[in-house]
This record gives structure tokens, C-alpha cells and sequence, in this order.
């Protein structure tokens, strides 16, 4: 029985894993867009691919000089909240693995680590729909405007196929 829950426990940490190795801060290897892919992780839910998907259109509005200075903080201090969140939840996965790889598994523990592991990813997600969100407030009426419809209208790439191949979902708001 031990064998299965650590073979199972196992199986779930390296998914967990791959998850947060494909979070890039930097860019979606799959269009060379910058600014925040996550494929994988939230499967369906789409969050990761839709910050990515919110940055890529941002970087279309043409910004005026402040607006750019403004995002480009927000953007420097997000990554730094952001390496922090995720190493903290790096840790936490190892020492899931920890617990789990002893020889009489404390199921209390094993709990309290997930639901560690739980908020840590939460607080990931949170931190970048607040970037979004502070981003947003940067914007003009028309800049807002001329986002929304882009959004509304999707990426040409969704209509490709690209976005189900790459494990991007589709934006929603």
C-alpha cells in the first residue's frame, strides 16, 4: 500500500512539476510572444496562457512613454514576487516528496503539505491577475476599449489550432 501511495504521490509531484517548469516569465516558446506563458498547470482553465495572451495584447496598444515606464515597473516587480512564489513552491513539492518517501506516511502531513502546495499555486495565479489588473488601471478609456475587442476577437493563432496543441486555452472574461 505504501509503495502505491508513494508510486502515485510520485507520479503527481513530477506533473506538478513539468507544471511549474513551463511557467515562463519571459515568453511562449510556442509563438515567441513575451510576457508570461504558463502552458500546462491550470489545464482548461486558461490563466496562465491567458496572461500571456493579455501581455502580448497590452504590447499592441501603443503606450505612450509613462504608460510603458509604468508597465515595465509593474512587469520588474511581478517577476521578483514571482521567483519568490515559485521557489517557495519548488520547496514545498520537495518536501511533499519528503514526507512522503518516508517509511510510515504521516497522512496529516501529507495534507498540510498539498494544501500548502494549493495556496502557493493560488498565490501565483493571484499575483499575475493582479498585474493584469494594475496594468489595466495604466490604460486610457480607448486603450481599455481597443483592448476588450481584442480579446473579443481572439488570436488569429486560436483559429490554427495553435492554442490546443501548445496547451493554451482559450481567454476568457
Amino acid at each position: 500500500m505504501k509503495k502505491l501511495i508513494v508510486l502515485v504521490a510520485s507520479a503527481v509531484l513530477i506533473l506538478a512539476a513539468g507544471s511549474w517548469a513551463c511557467a515562463d516569465p519571459e515568453g511562449c516558446g510556442a509563438c515567441g510572444m513575451r510576457g508570461g506563458g504558463m502552458r500546462g498547470g491550470m489545464q482548461g482553465e486558461g490563466i496562465g496562457p491567458m496572461h500571456h495572451d493579455f501581455m502580448g495584447r497590452v504590447e499592441q496598444l501603443n503606450l505612450d512613454q509613462s504608460q510603458q515606464a509604468a508597465v515595465k515597473d509593474i512587469r520588474l516587480r511581478t517577476k521578483k514576487e514571482m521567483i519568490k512564489k515559485r521557489s517557495d513552491l519548488e520547496i514545498a513539492l520537495v518536501e511533499l516528496q519528503e514526507v512522503l518517501g518516508k517509511d510510515a506516511v504521516d497522512m496529516k502531513a501529507v495534507e498540510a503539505k498539498l494544501k500548502q502546495v494549493e495556496w502557493l499555486r493560488t498565490a501565483v495565479h493571484l499575483t499575475m491577475i493582479k498585474e493584469q489588473e494594475e496594468i489595466k488601471s495604466k490604460l486610457t478609456a480607448e486603450q481599455l476599449k481597443m483592448l476588450r475587442a481584442s480579446q473579443e476577437a481572439g488570436c488569429p493563432m486560436e483559429r490554427q489550432g495553435h492554442r490546443e496543441q501548445e496547451g493554451h486555452a482559450p481567454m476568457r472574461h
